[in-house]
């Protein structure tokens, strides 16, 4: 039987494999973070395996990303997603695994709205995400408003009177 927190890691370093091509090849547009320390509003830390910021032409998106290789499903991390959501404006997180994963911890995380993928699905997500980036136009980041601002921001006045 295989050490479990040996797999946990060959599994976190098949998915940094992933995100470091994806940074590598968009560096101004991708960016990873691994293991980062995030700060909530009740001063509070959590450490998420990964955090992919991806820089689009109209928002920047967050993605806190938590990996599961373990025999038996744990519905911790659906409270710990929960628990995160409610405490910082960053929403977004992949739950990755590396083939199945219990059918109501699916459905759990389907009712909360938090993506899950097994290991062919997260290549296809990243590949999509690569394809996406290649199009885009370059961003000046000077520009660019953070975190989805763009479609927040109140439209600037019209030169024209309303009548």
């Amino acid at each position: 039987m295989s050490d479990p927190n040996e797999r946990g890691r060959e599994f976190e370093d098949e998915v940094a494999k992933l995100l470091g091509g994806l940074a590598i090849a968009h560096p101004k547009k991708a960016i990873v973070e691994t293991k980062p320390r995030i700060t909530l509003q009740n001063d509070e830390f959590v450490v998420p395996d990964f955090h992919l910021t991806v820089e689009l032409s109209h928002e920047r998106r967050h993605y806190f990303i938590e990996c599961q290789n373990r025999e038996q499903d744990s519905k911790s991390i659906l409270h710990k997603i929960q628990h995160v959501r409610n405490k910082q404006r960053w929403k977004t997180f992949l739950f990755l695994y590396p083939d199945t994963i219990a059918p109501e911890l699916a459905r759990g995380f389907d009712t909360e709205g938090v993506m899950h993928l097994n290991l062919p699905g997260f290549r296809l997500f990243v590949e999509r995400l690569q394809a996406s980036l290649t199009v885009q136009p370059e961003i000046r980041l000077e520009e660019s408003k953070p975190d989805g601002a763009m479609l927040s921001s109140p439209p600037r006045p019209s030169p024209w009177r309303r009548w």
